[in-house]
C-alpha cells in the first residue's frame, strides 16, 4: 500500500488518535480533518483513495459527511466510525456505497483488515494510469471509465456514439491505452470528406508504380497500426459501397493494398465512432446494416458535457493552465464567478466548444490576475444556461409532484392534499399557483390497447401559464 493518501475525518481527538495509531503503518500517508469545512476543503485540494469518516458529521447544509464524499468524490473509499446507536443507519450507508463500518471497542480487530482491502483495491485502480487523462469527478464519467476498462479487455470491434465534441476519440484513446494493445500504435482515420477511392486507399495503403519510379507508395492504417487499434472516426459519413469493401475486408480478416497483388493480415483491433444514431441511419438506408451488426459486438455511449456538469470547473481550470503554458505566458487562472458562469452555460459543441471557448479568453484577455466573472458574461452575451436556479429546479420539481399527486387521487383535492401533507388551502394555493386545474384529472377513461389490456391513461388537460 505504497500509494494511498488517507484522510480521517473526526471530531472526537482521541478517537482520531486511535484511529491513526493503526492506520499509519499501514497506508503511505495520513492526514486529518477535524471538521466538515476542513475535510471538504482537504478533499478539493487532494485526492485520497480513503477517507475514515466519523458517521455523525454533517456538511455545511446538513447533509451526512459520509453521504457527500459518496457523491462528489466517487474515487474515495469511505470507512464510517460509528457508535452502537448508529449501527443501523451504518449497515444502511455500506448499502447505499459506503465501503464498511466499525466501533471504537473492536477496530483493532477489524480496521486493519478493512483498511488493507479498501488500499489494495485503491491502488489497482492508480495503477490504471490511462483514467487519469480523462478529467472528471462525475458518476457517470467514472461510470464511463469503467465500461472503458471493460471493453479494452476484448478485441471485439466497439461503437462508439456520441454528440459532436463529447469526447468520443479519447474514449476510443483510453480503450487503446487500457488494453493489451497499449505499447503498440493507435491511428485514427477520418472518414468525413472521402471518397471511396480516397478511404480504401489511406486504409490499405497503395504500392509503388512502376512508372512513378517507386514514389507513389504509400502506408495504409491498416498496416501503421499493426498489432494496435484503429479508429475510424465518423464512420456514418462513409458510402454505401466503402462500407460494404470495409466489411468484406473485415469479414475474410485480410486486405490487399491497392495496387498489390499479396494480401496481408488485419491485426488491428478496429473502434468506430459517429455523431448519429448508427440504428436510425440503418433503418433509413443510410448505413449498411451486416456492418452495423458487425460494429455492435460492444457498445459505448460518451455523454454529453450537460449530463456531467459538475466536471465543468475541473475541465475550464486545466484548459486554462494549459492554454497559457501553450502560449509561453504566465498562468491566467480562473475566477470563482467566472467559473460559476461556465458551469451554468450551455454547450451544446460540448467539451470541443468549452474548450476552444477557455482558449480564446485566455488568448485575449490582457489583464493581470485572476480572469474576472465580466470577462466570461461579456463572451457568453445571451447564451441560455444550462443548469437551472435552484429556484427554477424546485419550481420544476413543485409542478411535477402536484401533477403525479392529482394522478394518483384522480383529482381528489381532500386525498392529494392529506398525500402531500397539506392543509386543502394551502394545496388549492399551490395549485393556483401552477397553473393545475383539479377537475381535469377527474374520470379519465382508461385507454385500451390492442388485446384487450389497459394501456397509460391520457395526459390530463393542463391551464395554460
Amino acid at each position: 500500500m505504497k500509494h494511498t493518501q488517507l484522510l480521517i475525518i473526526e471530531s472526537d481527538q482521541q478517537a482520531a488518535d486511535a484511529v491513526e495509531a493503526i492506520c499509519t503503518p499501514l497506508v503511505s500517508n495520513v492526514d486529518r480533518a477535524s471538521n466538515e469545512g476542513q475535510a471538504i476543503n482537504m478533499l478539493a485540494a487532494k485526492h485520497y483513495g480513503i477517507a475514515i469518516v466519523d458517521i455523525s458529521l454533517r456538511d455545511d447544509v446538513g447533509f451526512k459527511l459520509y453521504d457527500y464524499i459518496l457523491k462528489a468524490h466517487k474515487t474515495t473509499y469511505v470507512l464510517l466510525r460509528c457508535r452502537q446507536p448508529e449501527v443501523m443507519e451504518a449497515i444502511a450507508a455500506t448499502r447505499a456505497g459506503c465501503f464498511a463500518f466499525f466501533q471504537l471497542p473492536s477496530m483493532h480487530k477489524q480496521l486493519p483488515a478493512l483498511l488493507t482491502a479498501a488500499a489494495n483495491i485503491d491502488e489497482r485502480r492508480a495503477g490504471n494510469s490511462w483514467r487519469n487523462l480523462m478529467l472528471n469527478r462525475s458518476a457517470i464519467m467514472d461510470a464511463l471509465l469503467d465500461q472503458i476498462g471493460h471493453c479494452a479487455q476484448s478485441d471485439l470491434p466497439v461503437a462508439i456514439t456520441g454528440l459532436s465534441g463529447s469526447g468520443k476519440r479519447l474514449t476510443a484513446e483510453l480503450i487503446h491505452l487500457a488494453s493489451p494493445r497499449a505499447t503498440e500504435p493507435f491511428a485514427v482515420l477520418d472518414c468525413r470528406a472521402k471518397t471511396t477511392e480516397q478511404f480504401l486507399k489511406e486504409l490499405f495503403g497503395e504500392v509503388a508504380s512502376t512508372y512513378s519510379g517507386g514514389q507513389d507508395h504509400e502506408i495504409g492504417v491498416f498496416k501503421r497500426a499493426q498489432g494496435g487499434s484503429v479508429m475510424l472516426h465518423h464512420i456514418d459519413t462513409l458510402s454505401l459501397e466503402a462500407q460494404e469493401k470495409l466489411l468484406s475486408v473485415l469479414r475474410a480478416h485480410q486486405y490487399r493494398p491497392i495496387g498489390s497483388d499479396r494480401t496481408s493480415l488485419i491485426n488491428v483491433r478496429l473502434m468506430a465512432s459517429s455523431d448519429r444514431n448508427l440504428e436510425s441511419e440503418m433503418m433509413t438506408g443510410g448505413f449498411s446494416e451486416p456492418l452495423y451488426y458487425h460494429l455492435q459486438a460492444m457498445q459505448i455511449n460518451v455523454p454529453e458535457l450537460s449530463e456531467h456538469a459538475e466536471d465543468i470547473p475541473l475541465l475550464a481550470k486545466y484548459r486554462a493552465n494549459r492554454a497559457a503554458k501553450k502560449l509561453g505566458i504566465a498562468p491566467k487562472p480562473l475566477s470563482s464567478g467566472a467559473i460559476q458562469l461556465l458551469t451554468e452555460a450551455a454547450w451544446p459543441g460540448n467539451v470541443r466548444q468549452l474548450f476552444d471557448f477557455i482558449d480564446n479568453l485566455v488568448s485575449d484577455y490582457q489583464g493581470q490576475g485572476s480572469i474576472p466573472a465580466s470577462e466570461v458574461e461579456v463572451r457568453l452575451a445571451d447564451k441560455p444556461r444550462a443548469m437551472p436556479t435552484f429556484q427554477e429546479a424546485r419550481a420544476e420539481f413543485e409542478r411535477d409532484y402536484l401533477i403525479q399527486v392529482l394522478l394518483v387521487t384522480e383529482g381528489n383535492i381532500t386525498q392529494a392534499a392529506r398525500m402531500a401533507d397539506r392543509n386543502r388551502t394551502d394545496f388549492y394555493k399551490l395549485l393556483r399557483r401552477n397553473n393545475l386545474e383539479p377537475s381535469h384529472f377527474k374520470n379519465r377513461p382508461p385507454v385500451i390497447k390492442r388485446g384487450g389490456k389497459r394501456g397509460p391513461l391520457p395526459r390530463p388537460k393542463l391551464k395554460s401559464a
